[in-house]
Formats: C-alpha cells, structure tokens, sequence
C-alpha cells in the first residue's frame, strides 16, 4: 500500500517536472493545459476537444486545420507544409503527438501512421541533443528497431531518479533481443522454468488461422499456450494466460477451467478476484504485464498475445511458434464465438475498431511483435506472416479499409 502511494507520488512529480521543462523548452500553455485535462479526462468526447484546441495552438497548422482534423488522407501539399514548418523541439513533439492521437482515437489511420512516424523521429533527434533520458523517447528507438542507440543511451545518458525503475525493465528487454543470459531471481524460481525453458512453444491466439488447431502442427511443439482457456469450449493447452477476461467470466468459470491446465498465468492486478484454495493456487503463477513499460502509446494498454510472448521469452524456449492473431485486419476476431457471450452488451454493439483505438493502441501492439518476428524470436503461421509482413503504412491501409466497415466481435 505504501509503495504504491510512494509510486503514485513519483508518477505525479515526474509529470510535473515534464510540464516544466516543456514549458521552458517552448511548448504553449494550451497544450501543456490539453496534457493536464487529457490525463484526468475519462469522456473520449471531452478528450477530442482538448486535442483539436491543443493542435489549433500550433501556428504553422492554423490555417488548414479543417484539412489537417479531417478524415481524408493528407494530401502531399499538406504534409510539405508540416514537415516544412515543424522543428526539432518540444512543442513540436507534443504538437506531433498530440495529432498522432486525434487521428489514432478519432480520425484516419493512414494520417495517424504517418503523424507517428514523423513523432519518432524528432523525438530521437530531440533526445539526441539532451543528455537527460526521456524514456518516450527509448519507446520510439525500439519501435523503429534502433535497439544499438537504445543500448548506448542507457549506458551514456543521464537517467531522472523519477525513471530509475524503468531502467531495469529496458536492459532485461535488450538481454532478451541479444540472447544474453539473464540473472532474474522470479524467474529462476518460477514454476514456468521447467514447464518453457529449451522447449518448442506453440502460442495459438482467438482468431481465425489454418493451422491453429491442426493435430500434425500441434504435435511439433513440447507446450502449447492459450489466452483466455475455458474449460468446455477451448482446445486444451498447457498453459493459458488471463487478464481482464477474468472480470468477464468469473471467479468460477476460470477456476474450473485452470483444472484442464498444467499453469494459469494470471495478469497481477486480476489475481485477487479468483477466490482459490491452497490445491488451486498450486496451479496459478502471478505475472507482470510490463510490456506496456516498452511500448510508445498512451492511455492504452497492450493485447494479451504481446503479453504473452514478451513474457514467454523471458523463460528463454527453444522456439516460439505464433498462429491465431490477425491485429485486428480481419472481420473475425474469433474462431469460436462462445467467446462473445463474455462481452458487455454495449461493447457487442460496437464497431471493434471503435473499441481498439482507445483501448489497444493497434500500432503499438503491431510493431511490438513485428520486431519480435524481425529480429527472428519468433516464428509464425503463414496466416500471420501475411500481416506481420506488412509495412506500417499498409497495415494502416487495413485498418482504414475496415474502419469503414461494421467489423463486430
């Protein structure tokens, strides 16, 4: 309890001290306000005002801001024009980010990908004339897959006392890029140990794929792993992985189902919801999901599946085999449709797409695994290659085609 104030204390000291310097850097008191209200803001209407007034404070921007807010694709006049105008300072980081945002939860996703990529790079041009880390900045270097600049600034750039604990987080994920051994003392204790180290894992997503379930591909693999198991209407697997689906089945549903299980990895802040027994807890491992610390977004969380795989390799396996995610390209989400009956009315309702751009920024989560699959940790199915494939600008292309589109769960 008092370490989580102690964190919350450090959380608000560390934005305060961000304001400040960006205040002093040249940023406007509109969109240092916008960065206030939109942190507190819970009402995604209310957030859409604060980002069109903090994008209408930059001046360069004013004149075409009907075409810049739109939900057209920018024309190339208008993207001379903002890389005309736009430098290599704060303002115009938040300027940029505070656009990427608009267009990620309201607008265009072609737009989005292009205002991202141009984020990344002046916000790793800007950190490269500061000698104070700003850890957005890491998050934009391991998006582009820049991990040999990630590793000097850790080791040559001064680190804020407010962001030492995120240190440790960073170099456990460069040993894992660079196959180094890793001196954990969670990990060398955890049951997941025995049951993944040296072995063929074979992780199967919800979504629809050829070779998902198939008993030949199957076979290949020492451990097969699941998000969300539940008992009497997955395919068995070793070890399942839950997070907030457990609020949405239930204490019961996921206990009888952790039975069929070797493991249940329960994501650290569900946990308490399950009331088990000592024979049951024999049976649940607690897990962090600590790539969200890893990855560029914002008021966003990241899916399951990069959870998954991210923590799968911590445990160093022989090889991890991906199959069953499409990021959301595909106008099904799931291959069984039980799942559904778990979602709210309101969010069967919804456009998935509606839901994701808030709730999982599909960018993040795409390049998350991307590199994974880049820089050949992973393995994938020919369904998934044909989207892991993808260049961020053609996968924008999918989610704009299907943005227009009633894509349901």
């Amino acid at each position: 309890m008092i370490q989580k104030m102690i964190d919350k204390i450090n959380i608000f000291i560390r934005f305060v001290k961000i304001l400040l310097t960006s205040f002093f850097q040249g940023a406007s008191i509109s969109s240092l306000f916008c960065e206030i209200l939109m942190r507190k803001s819970k009402v995604i209407n209310l957030d859409k005002k604060i980002l069109i007034r903090s994008i209408k404070s930059y001046p360069s921007i004013t004149n075409r801001l009907n075409e810049f807010i739109g939900l057209n694709n920018f024309s190339e006049d208008l993207k001379n024009e903002i890389e005309k105008n736009i430098e290599v300072d704060r303002k115009t980081i938040i300027f940029l980010n505070h656009s990427m945002l608009y267009h990620l939860w309201f607008g265009n996703f072609i737009n989005c990908q292009y205002l991202r990529k141009l984020y990344r790079i002046k916000l790793i041009n800007f950190q490269q004339k500061n000698n104070i880390l700003d850890f957005d900045a890491v998050r934009a270097a391991l998006e582009v897959n820049r991990l040999y600049i990630v590793k000097i600034w850790l080791k040559k750039k001064k680190i804020s006392v407010f962001d030492g604990f995120l240190m440790k987080n960073f170099l456990d994920f460069l040993k894992i890029c660079y196959r180094e051994n890793s001196k954990q003392t969670e990990i060398s204790k955890s049951p997941m140990l025995s049951l993944v180290q040296n072995k063929k894992v074979i992780v199967i997503g919800p979504a629809p794929d050829d070779r998902a379930h198939t008993l030949e591909k199957l076979n290949e693999y020492d451990v097969s792993v699941s998000a969300n198991y539940v008992s009497g209407i997955s395919s068995k697997s070793n070890i399942s992985y839950y997070s907030g689906f457990v609020k949405k089945a239930g204490s019961e549903n996921v206990i009888k189902s952790i039975k069929d299980l070797d493991l249940a990895c329960i994501q650290s802040q569900y946990l308490n919801l399950l009331k088990t027994n000592f024979k049951q807890n024999l049976k649940i491992r607690c897990f962090k999901a600590d790539s969200i610390l890893l990855m560029l977004m914002f008021k966003s969380e990241p899916n399951l599946i990069q959870n998954i795989v991210f923590d799968l390799l911590k445990f160093k396996p022989k090889k991890i085999y991906l199959c069953g995610i499409n990021f959301y390209t595909s106008k099904e989400t799931y291959r069984n449709k039980s799942y559904t009956n778990f979602h709210s009315i309101e969010k069967k309702r919804k456009p998935i797409l509606e839901t994701i751009r808030k709730v999982h920024d599909p960018f993040a989560n795409f390049i998350f695994l991307k590199n994974f699959w880049t820089n050949g940790l992973i393995e994938v199915s020919e369904n998934v290659e044909k989207i892991i494939s993808l260049s961020e600008f053609e996968y924008a292309e999918r989610l704009n085609d299907l943005s227009k589109t009633n894509l349901k769960f």
